[in-house]
């Protein structure tokens, strides 16, 4: 059950979480962002403002080891050879949670496309791709397809680019590039 936080409630919340990810901070205008985290498991969004900066001295490009981490290929090469995953263990271990087909296969089902989980939770659309078809043996590509039919009835239907876009889970990219092939 999900509870309304006030601004105080939330900051506590958020000093004293383990296990938050931060998935994607988007620039929402001066001095806000947009934090979309895994918390628990489940993605929270939130709005935030910067009212005061504490530590301005940012390297430019961060690397891995300028912050004190391991490569992530050395720390996901290690756990790859398990066959099966839970949720609580993918979040116990920090990994990602699509290494749990029952939940790939949930939210892929709820959300329409590997574009929509990457705008969702911020793993790569290929990279879930890929995963799937190797790990899992989906077949992902008759359903782009399909998709690709859908999108060119959808125009000849007369609807824009970001409706098909919408509708499909599909990036404007793609729709354009389907469009061009008709030419």
């Amino acid at each position: 059950m999900r509870q309304a936080l006030s601004n105080i409630d939330l900051a506590q919340a958020l000093d004293n979480a383990g296990g938050v990810k931060v998935v994607r901070i988007t620039h929402l205008q001066k001095n806000q962002l947009v934090w979309r985290v895994v918390w628990h498991g489940q993605v929270q969004q939130f709005t935030m403002a910067i009212l005061d900066v504490h530590q301005s001295e940012i390297p430019e490009r961060p690397t891995a080891r300028q912050l004190g981490k391991a490569s992530p290929l050395a720390t996901t090469t290690k756990f790859r050879s398990r066959s099966s995953w839970t949720v609580e263990q993918l979040v116990e271990e920090d990994l990602p949670l699509y290494w749990c087909e029952p939940w790939l296969k949930q939210e892929f089902d709820r959300l329409g496309s590997f574009a929509k989980i990457d705008q969702m939770y911020g793993y790569p659309e290929t990279s879930l791709s890929n995963f799937a078809s190797r790990e899992f043996g989906w077949n992902v590509k008759p359903r782009q397809l399909n998709k690709k039919q859908e999108a060119l009835q959808m125009h000849a239907a007369g609807k824009s680019t970001r409706e098909i876009m919408d509708a499909l889970g599909i990036p404007k990219g793609t729709v354009n590039r389907w469009f061009r092939e008709l030419k």
